[in-house]
Formats: structure tokens, C-alpha cells, sequence
């Protein structure tokens, strides 16, 4: 009876270690850009389509690595766009979601690649409308894909970046 009580507070000792030694997980990982103008593209490869730019001093969370290059939530000053028949609007700058898993767009076409989804019931802000499509804040549902080189991590275990939001960001040096 004692081997056997023995041998559970081992495993229970062994597993309890395991658990709180493990190493940060991949998404509390934060990033600082490296370095100027750096492209942001709709996935890991050169031919993907680019997003826009990143600066040097900017913050990414990141989310996943594929070969060279990192996936990451995009800043604040990132927009996406969602066409009209899946939204409510709820204010003259704010609208509700209607549809159960909305496509966020790059640009304001059905052909445009998407680069991030949204849930019915979540509040997104309006920047302007345009033939049917509406383009929004959509903070921090977008995603890009940035070449590794130009992303200095930075592991901070004291915060939670898994509700990374606007208002929890490191200040940049601008």
C-alpha cells in the first residue's frame, strides 16, 4: 500500500513539475519589428499578396512560425473590410456581426483574401462605407505573416498577451 501511495505522489510531483516548467507558449510571444517598411503579407511565402507595412519599433503578437516567417495579430492602425448583408449597425460608428463566422477582407471584394473572422455578436467600429462594403477597426482579429528576420521576440512571461489588446501594448519609440 505504501509503493502505491509512493507512486502516486511521484507522478502527481512529476506532472505538477511538468506543467509550470514548460517553456511560454509560442502565442505569449511578443515581437518588436526590426527594421522599416516591412512587408506584411496574406501568407508565408514572397507571391503572397502584401497587407501593408509594418515599422521599426512596432509591436506583433505572434501566433504561429511557418518555415521563415512568423503569423501575427496586426497593430490597431491595421483595417479590414465586410460586406454589408452580415452586419447590423448599432450607432453611427459601431456595428454588431450577424453572421456566425464573418470573413474580414484586405479589400472590399468577395476575391479579396481574407485576413481574419469575426463572430456573430462582436462589436466592430466603422471607418467608412463604400458600395456595400463597410471598412473596419477590427482589432486584434487581423492577420499577416512577416519574415522572421525583421521580428526581434521579446518574452515576457509577468504579462498576458493571450487578451492582447490596444491599451496592454508596450509604448513605441515614435
Amino acid at each position: 500500500m505504501f509503493k502505491i501511495l509512493a507512486s502516486c505522489l511521484i507522478l502527481i510531483f512529476i506532472n505538477y513539475t511538468f506543467i509550470f516548467c514548460e517553456e511560454i507558449p509560442k502565442y505569449r510571444r511578443l515581437g518588436k519589428i526590426s527594421k522599416d517598411e516591412i512587408n506584411v503579407r496574406t501568407d508565408s511565402t514572397l507571391n503572397a499578396s502584401i497587407l501593408g507595412y509594418l515599422k521599426k519599433g512596432e509591436y506583433v503578437l505572434i501566433l504561429d512560425e511557418k518555415y521563415e516567417w512568423y503569423k501575427v495579430i496586426l497593430p490597431p492602425r491595421f483595417y479590414a473590410y465586410v460586406y454589408h448583408r452580415y452586419i447590423k449597425k448599432v450607432s453611427d460608428n459601431q456595428l454588431m456581426v450577424t453572421a456566425n463566422n464573418l470573413n474580414l477582407r484586405s479589400q472590399p471584394s468577395l476575391k479579396s483574401p481574407v485576413i481574419g473572422k469575426v463572430n456573430r455578436g462582436e462589436l466592430l467600429t466603422i471607418i467608412e462605407e463604400e458600395e456595400g462594403w463597410i471598412k473596419v477597426k477590427a482589432f486584434p482579429n487581423l492577420i499577416g505573416w512577416v519574415y522572421k528576420s525583421f521580428v526581434d521576440i521579446i518574452r515576457e512571461a509577468n504579462k498576458d498577451y493571450t487578451t492582447f489588446e490596444e491599451n496592454n501594448l508596450p509604448a513605441t519609440n515614435h
